[in-house]
């Protein structure tokens, strides 16, 4: 069985709340960005002889138009199959998608076009939508997430009689990746990304379990040693969802 592909970590999500999402029907875009691929904006009334639209327009704090750059699309708890990003077309056979365009993209504003659904003639739906810059693919180096979730909200109490009441709320994903094999380029890369990005947009594994995408902050210094052997370094990076 092959392994999984690389982690790749790109720059942070170039969506903002100040970005201004219009649709060609249907309702939810704001859900395009609330870090919950459950809740999805969803078209009305679509079939696949419909071409469905999502514009975005990308304004800074003031409201103006603001230029974004971006290599990659991602798509999070979508039944779309065929779709033009762009003017360049996909065919995705999976609810979650990596998309790679061909070339960087640099623009104020920028369309997706939905041509037809996995289930024919269906309503199309989208969960989550980022656009971010590859920054590096951890082809060479050795990596592991261990995640632990941290609970936005939670506590316990113990009643007079002796009984535990407890309660967890909404949940956001932590964890820590170990990465080994680091060259010192990579290691490079990885620093000027950190130093650069508020926040991270890492694919865990793209092939494997597409969904494993999020949009995670580093909650401290990263931690690392380094092999004179072998000449490579290793790294921890401890990490929390936006």
């Amino acid at each position: 069985m092959a392994k999984p592909a690389a982690v790749k970590i790109f720059g942070q999500n170039a969506l903002t709340k100040f970005d201004t999402i219009t649709a060609s029907s249907g309702s939810g875009t704001e859900y395009l960005y609330d870090q919950k691929p459950a809740t999805v904006w969803r078209s009305s009334g679509s079939s696949d002889s419909v071409t469905e639209t999502l514009t975005f327009a990308f304004k800074n704090l003031a409201g103006n138009a603001a230029t974004r750059t971006f290599d990659t699309v991602i798509l999070q708890n979508t039944n779309v199959k065929a779709l033009t990003a762009g003017s360049e077309p996909f065919t995705l056979s999976d609810s979650n998608a990596v998309l790679s365009l061909s070339a960087s993209v640099s623009a104020s504003s920028y369309t997706l076009s939905l041509l037809t659904a996995q289930t024919a003639n269906a309503d199309k739906y989208i969960g989550e939508v980022k656009f971010c810059s590859l920054l590096l693919s951890l082809t060479n180096a050795l990596c592991e997430w261990e995640r632990q979730d941290n609970a936005v909200e939670s506590g316990s109490f113990y009643t007079k009689s002796g009984e535990l009441v407890s309660w967890t709320g909404p949940q956001k994903v932590a964890g820590t990746l170990s990465i080994k094999n680091l060259t010192l380029a990579d290691r490079q890369t990885l620093l000027d990304a950190i130093a650069a990005n508020t926040f991270l947009t890492v694919a865990l594994y793209c092939d494997f379990d597409p969904a494993q995408v999020f949009e995670l902050a580093l909650t401290e210094p990263p931690s690392e040693s380094f092999d004179r052997t072998s000449r490579r370094y290793a790294m921890k990076l401890k990490l929390q969802e936006r």
